[in-house]
């Protein structure tokens, strides 16, 4: 199966259409992250958020401060117990800055996924079995727009998992 060639990237973004370039993305934006990170997706599979070098980028972003977070928002918690321990274990050291919530049912998010890096950059992956997305850098009109759709599945999502599973404290 050949992979479709993706659309050209608007003037002053950078096309996705490789997991090599999604891995640098995603690596680049957890660098330059200074105070808050969203991400959506079902899973995060296609992000790296489970994998020891994207967590180490996430704890290094909250040992910054009290004032760094991190939003995490997934389909299926399921996965994040079984393919993501290291993401779990750093929501149990930074429980009151890295937030995880599932999403509602009728705000699922499915394979679309998107990364937003303090409100100005964010890397956006269309629902396809390859990747391929547009990675917008200092685009704050841009991302204020993939921010309120984030807020919306965030806010219909409800309340936190738990840092430790019930009965396990």
């Amino acid at each position: 199966m050949s992979a479709a060639a993706p659309p050209p990237a608007p003037p002053g973004r950078i096309a996705i259409a490789s997991h090599a370039e999604l891995r640098v993305a995603v690596l680049g934006l957890l660098a330059q992250a200074r105070r808050e990170v969203c991400a959506a997706h079902r899973t995060f599979a296609p992000l790296g958020l489970g994998q020891l070098q994207f967590v180490e980028a996430l704890r290094t972003l909250l040992a910054r401060g009290p004032r760094a977070q991190v939003r995490l928002l997934a389909d299926e918690g399921n996965w994040l117990e079984r393919e993501a321990p290291r993401l779990r274990a750093l929501q149990r050291d930074y429980g009151h800055a890295l937030h995880l919530r599932l999403s509602a049912e009728a705000e699922e998010i499915g394979d679309a996924s998107v990364l937003i890096v303090d409100g100005r950059s964010y890397l956006q992956l269309a629902p396809t079995a390859y990747p391929r997305g547009v990675l917008a850098l200092d685009a704050p009109a841009e991302a204020r727009a993939v921010m309120q759709d984030f807020e919306r599945r965030w806010e219909a999502a409800g309340s936190d998992l738990p840092s430790q599973p019930l009965g396990l404290g």
